[in-house]
This record gives structure tokens, C-alpha cells and sequence, in this order.
């Protein structure tokens, strides 16, 4: 059996009115990042946001 890997690409734009960015940009990292283990099919994940160090979870 063949596994197809699917990629996916998730880019937001906070508000500039938004005081703590950092705490906004961890807290949606750390929601995606959560997501394996909930989503059926879902083995790994990886989320960053541009100030932030490349993180992977398998």
C-alpha cells in the first residue's frame, strides 16, 4: 500500500491593534501543533511563525 503525503501551508496576518503578537503567534503554534493525535491520519506536524525557530513533532 502506497501513503500520500499531504502538505499544507497556513499563513495568517495579526492586527496591528493586537498589543501581546508573541503570545497571539505562541498560542496559535501551539494549537496546531496539538492537532496530531485528533486528526486521524495526522503522524506529524511542524509550525513557525517568522520570529520563531522551525519546530518539528513526529
Amino acid at each position: 500500500m502506497r501513503l500520500a503525503m499531504v502538505k499544507r501551508v497556513i499563513l495568517w496576518k495579526l492586527k496591528e491593534e493586537i498589543e501581546d503578537k508573541a503570545a497571539v503567534k505562541s498560542g496559535i503554534k501551539a494549537g496546531l501543533e496539538s492537532l496530531k493525535g485528533v486528526i486521524p491520519g495526522l503522524v506529524s506536524g511542524r509550525a513557525r511563525s517568522l520570529n520563531a525557530p522551525l519546530t518539528t513533532h513526529h
